[in-house]
């Protein structure tokens, strides 16, 4: 009888011992620079050309210059453009109304379209156009000179006109806000600007205001720096 050979000896099983190792531990960061905002590079707005400048300058002495409104807003736009009802001075009144103002007192009457034009102000300086596509202006206005007074509905100014009048009052229809620009010294009216402000931004009034006081303070600001800069005969004598 055969019988199964007996199984060969197998030595008992030992556990290894575990490598021993550091416990982790957590390490700091490295200290870093803040980070610093840079800003950004001022960058100066684009400016007129030359030769706007030069036709800028030769339209406020009266000269006839190829000036168009696309010159005028170059790269960064007019500082306001639009359509307004505009004429120089006070409206001309009949020797009637001069002799009897207590008889002939209504005032001067004027169509809108009448006396429409375009203005642009750029460089403290209103040019006036027939249309927006005129080569050039027919004339400009050095804003600095004037004082601009915004005219009460209520209480019309004497010397303006009304323009476009509802039948029957004399009052201009609804929209038309007027400005005068007068002699800062006489109070004598030298423009009158009425603005249809249903057909455009109802601040633009208000913006032609701000502009002729800015073009005022900047006049203002410029013959001060050059009184400053001027010697006294003590200075260019070294006394």
């Amino acid at each position: 009888m055969n019988l199964a050979s007996p199984a060969p000896r197998v030595e008992p099983a030992t556990a290894a011992d575990v490598k021993h190792e550091e416990p982790a531990t957590a390490r700091r960061a490295e200290p870093c620079e803040p980070a610093i905002a840079t800003p950004a590079p001022i960058v100066e707005p684009a400016g007129l050309s030359p030769e706007v400048l030069h036709a800028i300058k030769e339209t406020r002495n009266g000269s006839t210059s190829t000036l168009t409104v696309e010159m005028l807003r170059g790269d960064q736009g007019a500082d306001l453009e639009c359509y307004a009802a505009v004429f120089r001075g006070a409206p001309p009144k009949n020797i009637l109304k001069v002799l009897l103002p207590c008889i002939y007192d209504e005032r001067d009457f004027v169509s809108y379209n009448e006396v429409k034009k375009y203005i642009v102000i750029q460089s403290e300086t209103c040019f006036v156009y027939m249309e927006e596509k005129d080569p050039f202006p027919l004339y400009a206005i050095s804003l600095d000179k004037f004082v601009a007074i915004l005219e009460d509905p209520d209480r019309p100014d004497k010397g303006s006109a009304t323009i476009s009048p509802v039948p029957g009052t004399n009052r201009s229809r609804d929209g038309m806000v007027t400005v005068l620009l007068k002699y800062p010294d006489t109070g004598n009216q030298a423009y009158q600007f009425t603005f249809d402000t249903k057909a455009l931004d109802k601040s633009f009034p208000k913006l032609f205001i701000e502009l002729v006081s800015r073009s005022q303070q900047q006049s203002e600001k410029v013959f001060t720096e050059t009184t400053e800069q001027v010697e006294t005969p003590d200075q260019l004598y070294g006394v």
